[in-house]
């Protein structure tokens, strides 16, 4: 069986988190994790029979992953990389992550993990820039430059060319375009709707996040062209200052009609202003709703949802990295798409029954992740597709 050294929050929260999140988005980070070693939860509790089987059959292999912060988001991602090393049963995982998305820590931990000689490493470039000296490194110190991106990265400056060769993740412009279309589709609005856009522009200067507000606002101004977007500034690591910012802004544009923000705190204003009757018939598509947020939609509070299961990219990212470790074949090069899922009425039951537990997160993504992976050539894409256009 594979085991997995991990940095992860410590204390309630992260019980919390660990239970009932899958698909959330990016926002509120906790803090630098606690390190712990040995076999996670995860990796204890679903090798079965025929991994033992083959175990003995395949190859020992030492990874490296390392993400950005330890929020919702990324647990999910946490939790699809756990299933892949618990399945496999002969990986040997090395997972860190920062307190925030700047890069600067990330790299760091990056920096310590290649002294071990990991014979593949995960990264998740959201700020490009401060990675790029590390992932030259990686070049010639991990095997066959065996790295993949994954969930999160930033394109290249103009004029030069992405250090990162494979990317696996949804593409974030693509999934602020779905959201933001359920809204309009299910709310009837239309180019003779008139009022405002409410779009938070969370964490401001985030790839990730920046790129799903351009999706958002790309189809806000093709479908609604007598909406007025009206942007303001949230904040996506206090809940409390993020709930008074979204009750400010909403009080103050009585005639809105439709509201989007990129990070899970906005999505937690929103279902709370929701939940309360403040935000009206405001309409809503939560992109990757948390727990609440599933909840919201099932009430008929909130108009539905989109996930960018970032389960699956952990799930792929590890299991294409082992492969090439063994020698079966290099991940292939450009955008590895695991696509973005809506979440309505019709199968909200099954996100939430997700929630619950581990096994039914696994149930729910993993058969999305396999299709992927018996499909790659299919699902790749190049690289410059991934951003918006």
């Amino acid at each position: 069986m594979g085991s997995i050294a991990v940095r992860r929050i410590a204390g309630p929260l992260a019980a919390a988190l660990t239970a009932g999140v899958l698909i959330a988005g990016c926002g509120s980070s906790g803090g630098d994790s606690t390190a712990t070693s040995g076999t996670s939860a995860a990796s204890t509790s679903a090798a079965g029979t025929s991994a033992a089987t083959t175990e003995a059959a395949k190859k020992d292999v030492n990874l490296a992953m390392v993400m950005s912060f330890q929020i919702p988001y990324f647990i999910a991602a946490q939790h699809g990389a756990e299933k892949a090393v618990a399945d496999d049963g002969a990986i040997k995982l090395a997972l860190q992550a920062a307190e925030a998305p700047t890069g600067v820590k990330e790299v760091q931990m990056a920096e310590n993990l290649l002294v071990d000689g990991p014979q593949g490493f995960a990264v998740n470039p959201c700020v490009l820039p401060a990675w790029s000296k590390v992932l030259k490194r990686m070049e010639t110190e991990v095997p066959d430059n065996n790295v993949i991106a994954f969930s999160c990265k930033q394109a290249a400056a103009p004029g030069q060319t992405s250090p990162v060769r494979t990317f696996v993740g949804a593409s974030d412009a693509k999934s602020g375009e779905e959201a933001i279309t359920l809204a309009i589709d299910k709310a009837k609005l239309d180019a003779s709707t008139k009022g405002t856009a409410l779009v938070s522009e969370c964490a401001k200067g985030t790839p990730i996040l920046d790129e799903r507000v351009a999706g958002a606002e790309k189809v806000l101004k093709q479908r609604l062209p007598n909406v007025k977007i009206v942007n303001f500034t949230t904040d996506p690591a206090d809940a409390s200052k993020n709930l008074s910012t979204w009750s400010s802004v909403v009080q103050d544009n009585p005639d809105a009609v439709i509201a989007f923000g990129p990070c899970d705190s906005d999505t937690g204003s929103i279902v709370t202003l929701k939940n309360k009757g403040s935000a009206g018939d405001v309409a809503v598509a939560l992109l990757d709703p948390t727990e609440a947020g599933l909840q919201a939609i099932k009430s008929g509070k909130v108009t539905g949802g989109v996930s960018t299961a970032p389960w699956i990219a952990g799930f792929v990212t590890i299991d294409l990295l082992a492969k090439a470790a063994r020698g079966e074949g290099a991940a292939p090069e450009g955008w590895i798409d695991t696509g973005t899922y809506p979440v309505t009425e019709q199968n909200i039951d099954e996100y939430l029954q997700a929630a619950g537990s581990p096994d039914a997160q696994s149930a729910l993504f993993q058969p999305m992740a396999e299709k992927i992976l018996g499909d790659l050539q299919g699902n790749t894409h190049p690289l410059d597709d991934s951003f918006p256009n």
